[in-house]
């Protein structure tokens, strides 16, 4: 399952990675050339913490998917075996469905959504505090832009071309 999801996953957490090098001013890196910096000082103080935000969602997404996981989980293993790879969406299901316990399952349910937004909410308000404001409203459009993909409604945001230039 790790495997299945790696893979699906590996398109989106592209994308983020690309737009966040491709929001790197160039004039950064070129006032560090004539200042003397080598490739790896470049990289390690002008890059990396400019793409830094861009681990924190990307650990976001595959972190909510992961929580999400259910026809993934049903389709290769069905929990088996011992119910040993069975995720917390499964087990509510089969609470729900297979064991007839309607109010466990939804129990169940809410606390899994408590989880889950303690976790999400968590994750955004350190993800505001270490990103640059115009920054971050790019990496705003093209998070509804994977957004509007993953939910099957695929066309160009026009907002991504047109995106704020920082520097």
């Amino acid at each position: 399952m790790i495997i299945l999801t790696s893979w699906q996953m590996a398109g989106y957490i592209m994308i983020i990675y690309i737009a966040y090098l491709q929001a790197v001013p160039e004039d950064l890196i070129e006032a560090a050339k004539i200042d003397g910096a080598n490739s790896f000082q470049r990289f390690r103080h002008i890059t990396f913490p400019l793409v830094a935000p861009a681990f924190t969602v990307s650990l976001f997404l595959t972190l909510s998917h992961s929580f999400k996981i259910y026809d993934q989980n049903l389709s290769l293993t069905n929990g088996a075996p011992y119910n040993s790879t069975e995720m917390v969406a499964m087990n509510i299901v089969k609470s729900a469905f297979t064991e007839n316990d309607m109010a466990y399952a939804q129990a169940k349910a809410v606390i899994f959504f408590v989880i889950v937004a303690v976790v999400s909410l968590t994750q955004v308000y350190f993800n505001k505090n270490g990103r640059l404001s115009c920054n971050e409203g790019k990496m705003e459009i093209v998070a509804d832009w994977i957004h509007r993909i993953h939910f099957g409604h695929i066309m160009a945001h026009p907002v991504l071309f047109n995106a704020c230039q920082c520097f």
